[in-house]
């Protein structure tokens, strides 16, 4: 689902909301999402964008064509002028895709598992903590019938779990694009 207050499940929003009203919680959710104009009461932070210290960067462009199925061809060719994306797990509880070309970012996805944790990031008082700091990685792989753009990530020193994500194309990524989660 999309990150906002309105479409947390009700234990997400007890999570973020941890110790405080509903109105902290939704406060601390757009923190979360970058909105900078509660920080007097939040943690003060130099940028919005977590640190990324253990988890490597990784870039994809076009799928190779070494696969020897003529489903991967077809696939292959409908996406060879791919865009590329750089992907990285941060200590914000978020592994972000950004446009190889522009920097924008493109989507950022939270693990459901980092989530009872993520209020932390809020509190003035915060104490560095990992959460999505797994470096990724990115393959074509068969997905049933289909091939598809995978991404497998963690939480590495954040704690424990791991998600698949299809990121065939991360311009238009969504819930959808969840492939499972443990």
């Amino acid at each position: 689902v999309v990150f906002s207050w309105d479409r947390l499940s009700s234990s997400q929003r007890t999570a973020i909301s941890s110790g405080a009203s509903a109105t902290v919680g939704q406060q601390r959710t757009d923190y979360l999402r970058g909105d900078r104009s509660n920080e007097s009461k939040m943690r003060l932070r130099s940028g919005v964008l977590g640190d990324i210290i253990n988890s490597g960067v990784v870039y994809k462009g076009a799928p190779f064509n070494l696969k020897y199925d003529a489903d991967y061809t077809t696939f292959h060719n409908a996406l060879r002028d791919r865009a590329g994306a750089v992907y990285a797990g941060a200590n914000d509880g978020m592994l972000h895709a950004f446009s190889a070309e522009s920097g924008e970012e493109l989507f950022a996805y939270i693990p459901s598992f980092v989530v009872p944790d993520l209020y932390l990031l809020t509190l003035p008082d915060y104490k560095h903590h990992s959460y999505v700091d797994a470096t990724p990685v990115v393959d074509e792989a068969k997905v049933g019938d289909e091939w598809k753009t995978v991404l497998v990530g963690g939480a590495g020193a954040g704690g424990q779990g791991v998600y698949a994500l299809d990121v065939t194309d991360p311009s238009k990524f969504g819930a959808d694009n969840l492939i499972w989660e443990f």
